[in-house]
């Protein structure tokens, strides 16, 4: 996916790290189309040196930041480029009623966003210090400037407007993209639990709780499947636990509970993970074996005699003694 090639997935770069690759990248493709450009508009030659200082600036950074996964130096050092160029551009551009405060204040939003606490909080002093010293130095030089105010009122005024404009921005921004953040950080919780719930469901939709073995739902399915599937030869064991319901009526279904897991144990010692086990009732179970032979039904036919009758005579002695009837079918 090209958003992910361009800016980096959600697994190895956070939501901030993404928007810095998209802001680096946006920067040098900008910065190359001025390189593009600036011949045909017969700009300065200083304004094209700029633009391609630009250019390989950037790009660099955004090398560090997407290739190279670092974060912190190509937000600083992106963050050192807009204050290094803003003092030049200011007063190469005619002063205060140029564009360059609108910059400015298009620049707060990327620093409350980018930086975090401690950072955003120097970053934003120091623009705003940087931004007052500039209309400051106006003020006292206003003849070099192509446009100039020539009232220190409006200077005022002016410091005043840009000042509470950068504050104004970062704190919307922050409070904005925290909160984003924070939503966006429940909604993740909410989607896992919601996943986590769904497959819950899918577990218990087809799974007896008390065994963990497959339950008559699931059998029904398979079974639907089976006989729309091309023929091939099917076996099937049954199983009846016997005397569940004088264990259950004398030793309280505690020890009833018990002796149906210890059949689904003994079951699964037999067939493993190899074939499905179903409790398709209270004391009945089965079991499905696709594509088998007769011969494979006989032969583990026999390996149940041999461990039903082991188990018997070296069972727990806590637990009743396990007793199961049972049969095979070959089936098409």
């Amino acid at each position: 996916m090209l958003y992910t090639l361009l800016f980096g997935d959600k697994a190895n770069f956070s939501l901030r790290h993404r928007i810095l690759n998209c802001l680096l990248l946006i920067g040098t493709l900008l910065s190359l189309l001025a390189v593009m450009f600036n011949p045909l508009m017969h700009l300065p030659g200083e304004a094209l040196a700029a633009s391609i200082f630009a250019f390989f600036y950037e790009l660099g950074l955004y090398y560090e930041s997407r290739v190279r996964k670092q974060y912190t130096f190509p937000t600083m050092a992106a963050i050192f480029l807009a204050v290094i160029i803003l003092p030049p551009a200011w007063i190469h551009s005619g002063g205060s009623l140029s564009r360059i405060p609108y910059y400015v204040i298009a620049l707060v939003p990327m620093v409350a966003i980018l930086l975090d606490k401690k950072k955003k909080l120097i970053a934003l002093g120091s623009l705003v210090l940087l931004i007052n010293g500039l209309i400051y130095w106006e003020s006292l030089n206003p003849s070099i400037l192509n446009v100039a105010l020539y009232s220190p009122n409006r200077y005022i005024d002016l410091s005043l407007t840009l000042t509470l404009s950068i504050i104004a921005s970062a704190f919307v921004t922050s409070i904005l993209f925290d909160s984003y953040l924070k939503e966006s950080s429940h909604a993740k919780i909410f989607r896992h639990r919601g996943r986590q719930a769904n497959k819950n469901y899918q577990y218990l939709r087809y799974h007896d709780i008390l065994t963990n073995a497959l339950n008559r739902a699931c059998f029904d399915e398979d079974m639907l499947r089976l006989e729309n599937e091309p023929e091939h030869q099917i076996g099937v064991f049954f199983f009846d636990v016997d005397g569940l319901k004088f264990v259950n009526d004398t030793l309280e279904h505690e020890r009833g509970d018990r002796l149906l897991q210890q059949s689904t144990k003994f079951l699964r010692s037999i067939f493993s993970n190899e074939y499905p086990i179903y409790r398709t009732g209270g004391d009945e179970f089965v079991v499905l074996l696709e594509k088998s032979s007769e011969q494979t039904l006989e032969k583990i036919y026999g390996k149940i005699c041999v461990h039903l009758y082991k188990l018997q005579h070296h069972g727990t002695k806590n637990d009743a003694a396990l007793q199961l009837s049972y049969a095979y079918s070959m089936g098409s």
